[in-house]
């Protein structure tokens, strides 16, 4: 849909954000727009739902929330995203875990620091 309307004329509403409300004392948890309209009158308030929407994400652009998951699910998962074993140089390998498809490894150090000589 958003597609069809362009991403800049659409907006996500989560209606399961579980805020209760104050003068019915329920939970106003609704998993969409139909089951927040069966809710008794009062329940839920779409124009609160509107308000705390948020615009469509561009799906070259990373939020912060999206990068602190990866990198969590990195640090908690190393063996997922471990590359290509080194097997001549262990503590080269247990450092960086491999040679990852698709990245790019930088390796500086000063004049004679075996530079060339590990890349050979």
């Amino acid at each position: 849909m958003a597609q069809k309307l362009g991403s800049g004329r659409c907006r996500i509403v989560r209606t399961s954000d579980g805020v209760p409300h104050p003068s019915q004392g329920i939970a106003a948890s609704p998993k969409d727009a139909n089951e927040a309209l069966l809710l008794p009158a009062g329940a839920y308030s779409f124009v609160q739902a509107l308000e705390r929407s948020e615009p469509m994400p561009h799906k070259e652009i990373l939020r912060f929330a999206d990068l602190r998951h990866a990198i969590s699910h990195e640090l908690r998962n190393p063996d997922l995203v471990a590359g290509t074993p080194w097997r001549v140089l262990p503590g080269l390998q247990g450092m960086l875990k491999g040679h990852r498809s698709g990245e790019l490894t930088v390796l500086t150090g000063p004049t004679g620091s075996g530079k060339t000589t590990l890349l050979s």
